[in-house]
């Protein structure tokens, strides 16, 4: 099956793309999407097509002389996204209505240093990172409502080498992957000692 489709694109006046109609073979309007610039920052978007549930919009706004900051986000389920400095940390909070639906904390570097999301039901959910020198991923901490926690160590090509839960004496160590990423080799040890060996091998289709 084949869909016959004519976009009309329209650019600012600095040439970035403004405007992106579509329209089917007949002419109809089937879609729709609006972007507003600033210094070539992108501040206003909106979409909307035929074969979505509703219109998708949000605003940024920008501070310091660079704009590189982001102070607000709101998008169209009426959540509004806030940046604020609190010493040597940036907090980002997600407020849904007036609730508060996560507080997220960067280092320096922009990186996530933990995420605290607030569910409905009162319970939170909490995960925590740690980098090294040049930035990359070398653990993550998530702590669940039920208090379960799940420790991840990282490589230093981002892949997890060790899993453990519930902080018990056992956990999984990855020590060989593919070229993809994948894990082929796991395993699990308790109270130090090697008890599973698993190997696995991937079809890529």
């Amino acid at each position: 099956m084949e869909r016959y489709q004519v976009y009309v694109y329209e650019l600012d006046q600095n040439g970035y793309l403004s405007k992106e109609t579509t329209y089917d073979k007949n002419g109809k309007k089937i879609g729709e999407t609006e972007l507003i610039l600033d210094k070539n920052r992108l501040v206003k978007y909106s979409d909307w097509n035929l074969y979505s549930i509703g219109k998708y919009s949000f605003e940024q706004k920008y501070e310091g002389k660079s704009g590189s900051y982001l102070l607000e986000t709101t998008n169209v389920k009426g959540e509004k996204t806030y940046l604020t400095q609190k010493k040597q940390h940036r907090i980002v909070t997600t407020y849904s209505s007036s609730r508060v639906k996560s507080e997220e904390k960067l280092n320096r570097r922009g990186n996530t240093v933990s995420k605290t999301t607030y569910n409905e039901d009162g319970t939170t959910n909490k995960v925590f990172y740690k980098y090294g020198r040049k930035g990359e991923v070398i653990s993550m901490k998530i702590i669940e409502q039920n208090n379960t926690t799940v420790v991840f160590k990282h490589n230093r090509k981002g892949d997890y080498i060790i899993n453990q839960m519930d902080n018990t004496k056992r956990f999984v160590k990855y020590t060989e992957f593919d070229k993809k990423g994948n894990w082929i080799k796991s395993i699990t040890y308790e109270d130090d000692e090697p008890i599973i060996v698993t190997k696995r091998d991937i079809m890529y289709r």
